[in-house]
């Protein structure tokens, strides 16, 4: 679910995965996620 901050912006988003480290490492090299 997206939570929508003051400013109207979008603060997060989860994703449902079923390889926590996998999915981490994926999102990392893609987007430069920590």
């Amino acid at each position: 679910m997206q939570e929508i901050g003051a400013n109207g912006q979008v603060d997060y988003i989860e994703f449902n995965v079923s390889d926590i480290a996998r999915s981490k490492r994926f999102y990392g090299e893609v987007f430069g996620w920590l």
